[in-house]
């Protein structure tokens, strides 16, 4: 499961997601298409125990329109400070897998609007 309940309505709507396909599906429509993006991880933190973990870390996200970059003259973005908890499975064929990963807003400076391209 996919959960981006916790981000405010005024950047966009989530429910919570249950499978790859459409985790992937629905992050392309929303915010995968038509962006300069940067991410950057830190806080990292993993709890094993036997067969199951839990990873804690902090995101900073910035969203600019398609082309346009961190510039000068495209001042135009959305920065995200978001806090990760993910719930991790071990499978011992294919390593550990995500089972449910929560994404809870902790800050955000910009346009809440998708940053999408402007039509040509």
């Amino acid at each position: 499961m996919f959960d981006l309940s916790g981000i405010g309505h005024s950047i966009h709507s989530f429910e919570p997601h249950v499978g790859r396909e459409q985790v992937v599906r629905t992050l392309m429509d929303t915010v995968g298409k038509g962006m300069d993006t940067f991410h950057a991880l830190s806080g990292i933190r993993v709890k094993a125990d036997g067969g199951s973990a839990r990873l804690t870390c902090y995101l900073i996200g910035r969203h600019h329109r398609d082309g346009q970059g961190p510039s000068v003259p495209f001042q135009d973005h959305l920065l995200l400070g978001n806090r990760f908890e993910a719930g991790l499975v071990r499978d011992h064929d294919r390593g550990w897998l995500v089972r449910r990963h929560r994404v809870s807003p902790r800050r955000s400076v910009g346009n809440p609007r998708p940053p999408r391209s402007p039509p040509r």
